[in-house]
């Protein structure tokens, strides 16, 4: 008996060992995470737009990213999750674009309604909101800014980006190009971000998502709901037309992915 006990006791050191050393091989520097997303960003389409009209903006993103990843090498604790940890989710509202557009004003003001933050969006009506957000980009003097006005297009995804940080004390959100994306980092992006509450947004190619019947758009979209037992996901779209806009639910997972995955030039924005 007493052997055994020993034995299991050493099998126990070794394990605790093996953790130690796991853990202090995994953890990265402040300028290794540095370098690492500086290369990663380096070709980014929308990351040299940024750059273009802002170096400071682009520094200070880079700055948050890094502390981000940081923060990412501890145990946080998901605070939005069914009893399983199968299921997290947010709350977010279908509002419909107010013109043929501006989905991507749309779904920022869908996002700002998932975390909370609809009030400091000036307007008494979703289409005055979605005005506000969408003034708010293309003023030269607000953060986030375009390099020259684009009136009837819509927002750049980094543009979105920072202004929903903008709002945020934690969990900054970040943009990631799809093509470039595998299926796990997809599922594990999107959970991580909806169990802290973080709704996520999609700069889609809707060709992909069974309920537009192959009809091809490029179009912002919320995912408010993921359950990784079943594989599907919650999309809240805010098309004005009755055929594909509203509450979608079961849809899969994979269906979300390839959206932003298939086509070049497509994002996820996620915590």
């Amino acid at each position: 008996m007493k052997k055994r006990i020993l034995i299991l006791s050493a099998i126990f050191s070794v394990l605790l060992f093996n953790t130690a050393v796991f853990a202090e091989e995994s953890t990265k520097t402040e300028e290794e995470i540095r370098e690492e997303i500086l290369e990663n960003y380096a070709e980014d389409p929308e990351y040299n737009k940024m750059v273009a009209y802002s170096p400071e903006l682009a520094e200070e993103y880079i700055d948050m990213l890094v502390q981000d990843r940081m923060g990412e090498q501890y145990q946080i604790e998901p605070t939005a999750t069914d009893t399983y940890g199968t299921i997290a989710y947010c709350t977010v509202p279908v509002i419909e674009q107010s013109t043929t557009t501006n989905c991507s004003a749309a779904t920022l003001l869908q996002t700002m309604y998932g975390l909370g933050k609809q009030s400091s969006v000036s307007g008494s009506t979703y289409a005055q909101k979605q005005s506000t957000l969408y003034n708010y980009t293309t003023n030269s003097s607000a953060p986030g800014a375009r390099i020259e006005s684009t009136p009837g297009t819509s927002l750049w995804v980094y543009e979105i980006t920072l202004y929903l940080n903008s709002h945020l004390s934690s969990y900054s959100y970040e943009y990631r190009l799809g093509e470039n994306m595998g299926f796990e980092q997809f599922k594990t992006y999107i959970w991580d971000s909806l169990v802290h509450n973080r709704p996520v947004m999609l700069h889609a190619n809707t060709k992909y998502l069974s309920y537009y019947n192959n009809t091809e758009l490029y179009h912002y979209l919320s995912l408010d709901y993921y359950d990784r037992s079943r594989g599907i996901v919650t999309i809240k779209d805010c098309n004005y037309d009755d055929a594909y806009g509203g509450s979608h639910s079961a849809v899969p997972v994979l269906e979300a992915y390839y959206a932003i995955n298939k086509t070049s030039g497509r994002y996820l924005i996620s915590d």
